[in-house]
């Protein structure tokens, strides 16, 4: 609770502030090739959004009133890579305890990310399924020539 009223009053999302002394301890950046201290962090870092890589399904709305949809919106999405959002559903009339409590999260929320969660595990268990046919089958290095000429005739018996 600490960290996040910390947040809301500096208005940047960053690691917890343990204070000057301990940041500089907590924080500070130690360089590999020389194993020294190369620079000090009085203040905790700022979190670097762009540097989120998976698959992110967003569900807010504007009555949340410890994430506001403007905040979403506004900060959050535009901050985020394009290629992880995959989508971002805005809720009517949800406020942050019904997210979890709500008469209709089941329907409006876990619902939909039980099948998120279903239809991505298909998707890998294909993905590992294709992996190991293609390591179990070796090369058979044939060109695009006699390849091309396999399908035709294939697709001359339909």
């Amino acid at each position: 609770m600490l960290h996040f009223a910390q947040m809301v009053h500096t208005k940047r999302m960053a690691s917890f502030d343990r204070g000057k002394e301990a940041n500089i301890r907590w924080y500070g950046r130690i360089s590999k090739e020389t194993r020294k201290s190369f620079f000090f962090q009085s203040s905790p870092p700022e979190y670097n959004l762009t540097n989120v890589h998976c698959d992110i399904y967003l569900f807010y709305s504007d009555y949340d009133w410890l994430a506001p949809a403007a905040d979403v919106e506004q900060y959050l999405i535009p901050t985020l890579p394009k290629t992880t959002v995959k989508f971002a559903r805005k809720l009517e009339e949800f406020n942050h305890n019904d997210f979890l409590w709500g008469l209709r999260a089941r329907k409006e929320i876990y619902d939909p990310i039980t099948n998120i969660i279903k239809i991505d595990s298909r998707r890998l268990t294909v993905q590992r399924s294709l992996k190991s046919y293609f390591k179990r089958r070796p090369n058979e290095n044939k060109t695009i020539d006699e390849v091309s000429y396999k399908l035709r005739d294939s697709l001359e018996l339909d």
